[in-house]
């Protein structure tokens, strides 16, 4: 893999140390009913997801596409496309949250619900990081560029 290629990598797993400290601070948060806060990192959250997604399908998954078909290795092409999909489900349902709770007074009115969708979200957001990171970030240090 090139320095360029690995530093691009790095890149991404130190998008997802920060969206961990993210949920952690959200919790926190959460805890002292601080809706501000919540509404604020909600917020950060939400466009730093959409910038770190757009990064990951424009290079990554497009990137592993590509090694895995010229290559020939179905079994990685089948395995890519159903983590894309798995993804692009599971990236629907973190947005939806984020846009259904996008202001503090959103997030003081429903707050039970709220906590109860966070905590759900929560567990999708680092199910989706750990996914990628043990799956496609290994093939793509393993196969790509």
């Amino acid at each position: 893999m090139n320095t360029l290629n690995q530093d691009y990598l790095k890149r991404l797993i130190s998008d997802h140390q920060t969206f961990r400290q993210v949920l952690e601070e959200i919790e926190r948060l959460i805890n002292t009913q601080d809706f501000i806060g919540v509404s604020s990192r909600i917020n950060s959250l939400k466009k730093n997801l959409a910038m770190h997604t757009k990064k990951e399908d424009e290079k990554l998954y497009f990137e592993l596409f590509g090694i895995a078909k010229k290559e020939n290795m179905a079994l990685i092409q089948s395995t890519i496309n159903t983590f894309s999909n798995t993804m692009r489900s599971i990236t629907s349902r973190i947005f939806g949250f984020l846009d259904r709770y996008s202001d503090s007074d959103k997030i003081k009115n429903s707050f039970t619900t709220f906590a109860g969708d966070f905590a759900n979200i929560h567990k999708d957001i680092l199910m989706r990081l750990g996914s990628e990171e043990k799956a496609l970030y290994s093939f793509y240090e393993k196969y790509c560029c």
